[in-house]
């Protein structure tokens, strides 16, 4: 063992960076498959803090591994290290982070391994590598460390655990050619996570359109039955912006060839201009492995991995000739007839049918840093291809790393347990990631109105009917209910569109756990010996679990279709129903039980909600009694130009002097040239229940 410096350079206010290991320079990074930048004049508006940590830091070199731990308190939280389906705060765990299937357990194995950890006390920390990490939160106990033994006698001792909090989180990872660290640090998470994910280059804004409703009909559906489902989103007053088609589309998939299908697509312009006519867009499945008979197979051959995968090649996505041939028949093919996005099937894992770690690739990088980079390489790819056009998309991947918070696409897997879905939606916001719970394997009528409503108010508001060909309108017992939700979510476009100009420009999750709200408050099991007990089982500190924020101030707390009745925990303030405008709940709990038909969303004090109404003006919602501001962004929804700054900016607030709610409207920007919407205040609070 030897000690390495951890001499960290101040980059940006709150944004510190270090290169442990042989060399001065950080090997291949995440960040650099990526290509992409920090925001620096964005970072550089931030004042300055100091750096989180007076005690020591440890950077080691074990063998053939780097080391490097930072000091965890007993009050602290820590989260984030991966996209976790079960648990918000990762204390006292073992993390083994590789992209990977998720398999029903949080163990780092997952579709998004961003090795990125977030303090409660306001720092985290991101070790931008593409190799396996190893993090030990709290779990490995040095020998002479300064709690010294934690002595305890199980059979007498209430406070005996069979682990011990130790006093650092100890990360590993098995290459010594320059590991980068980065150290962020914030008054607060949402102040950190804001750090991290404008040096990953920022957020993005999604098209209008993305932000509406998705269908998956069947995935062996030709285009005449598509069109037909299609058709009766219409007759059955249903609302339809994107439609996404599954393997069937193309004439070989698993591996595939990325080419239409002559048989079930025979004219895929005439099929592109249907869709286009009825003002819905096109989403194109792919598996990314390809079929000896695709027309591009022999250009890509050349750059393939040394092993097969599903029966077709693994192209090197790193190089530039392989992105090339890729987005030249994606252009001719896709893009010229009006394909919207794609949906990148199976790049996250499964070891026995992905390549092996001894693998080789044309351009030199490891099985191990194509593993973790393949969903980034291909999100890259996309996104520059759609740029080139001056097009925005908004698509679906089943992989991600650190480095894609500005990469427009939203990750999903094969899962569908409803407390995980829920679980990753606000997860994901520590990670600079989204993740979509859509509507797949329905059980009853009941279950899919619920998982309707939580897919409603996620990054995407999708029902994926590849498999069993359900369409909104099956359950008559709920259709009222699921066709309200959707018709509210096409609504909340004004809210959504402005919280993602924010996400673009100032780093801000879109959707984020309560501890990006509120104070935690930590909470630790006591241990009591008795015949029930599980000793093994370790009890962490916990968080509030079942809710989330959306937006600025609107707080989704979903009723799961397998409980009874679900608990809302109201942070400090006054929070009120978004229905009715009556006050909630402030520091308190309330409960609703599975007769109650919408989805519980409550607005904080001040909060102002705009939703589209149907003749393009702007009801402008508002909660409270105390004064609240909103930024209301708008453009042209599809291209690029608001970097030129083509957009509209304008500032709506409230003032509640006297019991009498005024709204005034302020132009910060607008360089559309275009008239202003009407805006037309509605006071909602109604105050007491």
């Amino acid at each position: 063992m030897k000690k390495l410096q951890a001499n960290f350079k101040n980059e940006f206010p709150g944004v510190w960076r270090a290169v442990l290991g042989d060399t001065a320079e950080a090997a291949q990074t995440l960040t650099s498959f990526a290509e992409v930048h920090p925001k620096a004049e964005r970072l550089n508006q931030f004042e300055e803090v100091p750096f989180p940590f007076e005690e020591e830091i440890i950077a080691e070199q074990v063998r053939d591994r780097v080391v490097f731990c930072t000091p965890l308190n007993e009050e602290e939280m820590i989260f984030g290290a991966g996209l976790n389906y079960k648990v918000i705060n990762i204390n006292g765990m073992v993390l083994h982070l590789k992209v990977d299937h998720f398999e029903g357990w949080d163990d780092g194995r997952t579709h998004a391994p961003v090795p990125f950890y977030i303090s409660s006390k306001g720092y985290g920390v991101f070790l931008n590598t593409a190799h396996y990490i190893d993090i030990h939160v709290g779990t490995a106990a040095r020998l002479g460390a300064k709690k010294g033994f934690q002595n305890r006698d199980r059979n007498t001792d209430p406070n005996w655990t069979v682990s011990p909090i130790a006093e650092y989180i100890e990360c590993s990872v098995k290459d010594t050619s320059g590991l980068e660290v980065l150290i962020f640090a914030g008054k607060n998470i949402t102040e950190v996570v804001q750090r991290y994910n404008l040096y990953c280059g920022g957020g993005y804004i999604p098209p209008k359109w993305g932000l509406g409703i998705w269908y998956r009909p069947h995935a062996h559906y030709n285009a005449d039955q598509v069109i037909d489902v299609m058709d009766r989103f219409t007759q059955n007053d249903f609302p339809i912006d994107v439609v996404g088609l599954e393997p069937g589309w193309q004439s070989r998939a698993y591996p595939g060839t990325f080419e239409w299908d002559p048989v079930r697509f025979p004219d895929p312009a005439g099929f592109m201009d249907k869709m286009t006519g009825s003002n819905i867009k096109v989403n194109l499945w792919e598996n990314m492995y390809i079929s000896p008979e695709a027309k591009i197979f022999p250009k890509m051959l050349p750059y393939a991995c040394s092993h097969t995968v599903g029966g077709g090649i693994a192209p090197d996505f790193s190089m530039k000739e392989v992105a090339d041939i890729l987005s030249e028949q994606h252009e001719r093919d896709h893009l010229s007839l009006g394909v919207s996005g794609y949906k990148i099937d199976e790049c996250d894992g499964y070891d026995f049918w992905m390549w092996p770690d001894h693998a080789t690739f044309p351009s030199g990088h490891t099985a191990e840093q194509m593993r973790s980079a393949y969903g980034l390489l291909l999100q890259k790819i996309m996104t520059a291809l759609f740029r080139k056009k001056n097009q925005r998309t908004y698509s679906l991947a089943r992989a991600s790393n650190g480095g894609s918070s500005s990469f427009p696409f939203v990750i999903y897997n094969d899962c569908y347990d409803f407390d995980e879905f829920l679980t990753g939606v606000f997860n994901a916001g520590f990670i600079g990631v989204a993740w979509v719970p859509e509507v797949r394997r329905i059980s009853n009528p009941y279950d899919f109105m619920r998982r309707c409503q939580l897919v409603a108010m996620s990054p995407v508001a999708m029902i994926n009917a590849w498999s069993s060909g359900v369409e909104p309108w099956h359950f008559k017992e709920v259709i009222k209910q699921i066709r309200d939700v959707f018709q509210l979510r096409r609504r909340m476009l004004p809210y959504l569109y402005s919280a993602y100009a924010d996400y673009c420009f100032h780093g801000v999750p879109v959707f984020r756990a309560m501890a990006m709200e509120t104070q935690i408050e930590v909470r630790h099991s006591k241990f009591q010996l008795n015949d029930a007990d599980d000793h093994h089982t370790l009890q962490h500190s916990v968080a509030i679990k079942a809710q989330y924020m959306m937006g600025s101030c609107i707080m989704v707390a979903p009723i799961s279709p397998d409980k009874d009745k679900c608990t809302v925990t109201f942070p400090e303030g006054n929070w009120y129903d978004f229905y009715t405008g009556e006050l909630a709940g402030n520091n308190s709990t309330l409960e609703f039980d599975k007769s109650y038909e919408q989805i519980p969303l409550f607005v904080k004090e001040g909060g102002i909600v705009p939703l589209l109404c149907d003749d393009g003006s702007i009801e402008v919602r508002y909660y409270g009694k105390e004064p609240g501001s909103f930024l209301y962004f708008d453009d042209d929804g599809e291209t690029f130009d608001y970097e030129k700054g083509n957009y509209l900016l304008v500032s709506l607030n409230v003032s509640a002097a006297n019991g009498s709610p005024k709204l005034e409207v302020t132009t910060i920007h607008n360089g559309t040239g275009a008239q202003l919407p009407t805006f037309r205040l509605v006071a909602m609070t109604k105050g007491s229940k």
